[in-house]
């Protein structure tokens, strides 16, 4: 007898470029078909048509242009709806649930906070809740079968409300075998969106001071667009995209993720250090958020809780390139076995099945 095939609609918060939809939704679709699942993905589409290098001829064009069609055709035969963020609309859930489809939501960040200013340097976000869009996440948790969160301070605050929550810490698709060759000259690495740009301003001062002593180290700062007040270090500002992430980041010396620690920051999945260690990079973070009590510090990662601890690991793996190679190595090992899709998709499609 043929297993059921339920089909789910996706709306996922963004496009592949998006980190949550990224490593939340679209890691995991390559493997859901071993699972019997068949799915649509709403308002953005999946790879084929998502990259915007990629040539449009008029079909292309029209099968664009029947995508809120497709989206609605896909709400009616789905048997799960599955949302991301705020990606959602009152409607679509009320309609669900009176269709009885298994509703799932997911959230990745403290979105019941307003997000911080991008303008602050190096002062704590001050915790307000976002009132606006509170009432709609309350009304989310309550209406969804099943909440899918990062870690366990947004499994507190979800479980206030939703019937059923279950922590699935963020997934990449592709890992690297070894640890990376850097580039020639050394280079200390970050790679984030623009608005976070301003916790680097945490460690200013030690990356001044680094580049001060090192006459040729450079400090690559990969984003969509530069910081408005330039830092005072030496530094290369890259135009982010998918392909120049891959292309980059392995060239990094080490890679950086400082972090304030304030109530949106020890919510968040401190993803950055997960990216660096899937490409063989040494990674020194912050030791805030989820999963930081999964990483192993030390050996696959160097946490620095002072600007001192930035100043001597980064100094450190600058210098010894076996320590570089020893923690690359512990944190590929992590992230296989703790972060990778695969390691993780059959828990991902048992969510989904409910």
């Amino acid at each position: 007898m043929r297993p059921s095939q339920p089909f789910i609609l996706f709306v996922p918060a963004g496009g592949i470029a998006n980190a949550s939809a990224r490593t939340r939704v679209y890691a995991y679709l390559p493997f859901l078909k071993e699972y019997h699942y068949r799915w649509h993905v709403a308002s953005y589409t999946y790879h084929k048509y998502d990259s915007p290098e990629r040539k449009r001829n008029w079909l292309k064009k029209i099968w664009l242009e029947l995508l809120p069609l497709r989206n609605l055709i896909a709400f009616i035969r789905a048997d799960i709806l599955f949302f991301q963020k705020r990606s959602f609309v009152p409607w679509m859930l009320r309609w669900g649930k009176r269709l009885k489809k298994r509703i799932i939501y997911d959230f990745d960040d403290a979105i019941y906070l307003k997000a911080p200013d991008s303008s602050t340097l190096s002062k704590p976000h001050v915790v307000e809740t976002d009132e606006k869009f509170k009432s709609q996440l309350d009304m989310m948790l309550t209406y969804a079968d099943l909440v899918l969160v990062s870690g366990d301070k947004l499994y507190r605050q979800a479980s206030e409300r939703a019937k059923s929550v279950r922590i699935l810490p963020s997934v990449i698709s592709e890992i690297a075998e070894i640890p990376s060759i850097p580039n020639a000259t050394p280079v200390i690495g970050w790679v984030g969106a623009p608005e976070n740009q301003h916790y680097l301003r945490k460690i200013e001062d030690v990356l001044v001071r680094l580049t001060d002593e090192y006459p040729n180290l450079e400090v690559w700062l990969i984003t969509s667009q530069p910081m408005e007040r330039p830092p005072r270090y030496r530094h290369k500002f890259i135009p982010w995209s998918l392909s120049r992430e891959a292309e980059m980041i392995p060239r990094f010396t080490l890679g950086i993720a400082p972090l304030h620690d304030d109530a949106w920051c020890r919510a968040k999945m401190n993803f950055k250090a997960v990216i660096y260690m899937s490409y063989g990079v040494p990674a020194v973070v912050s030791p805030v958020g989820f999963p930081i009590n999964e990483f192993e510090d030390g050996h696959s990662v160097l946490l620095a809780r002072t600007k001192e601890d930035w100043y001597r690991y980064m100094k450190s793996l600058l210098a010894d390139s076996s320590q570089r190679d020893l923690i690359a190595t512990g944190g590929i090992d992590v992230v296989r076995r703790r972060f990778w899709a695969p390691a993780r998709v059959a828990e991902f499609a048992a969510a989904l099945r409910g």
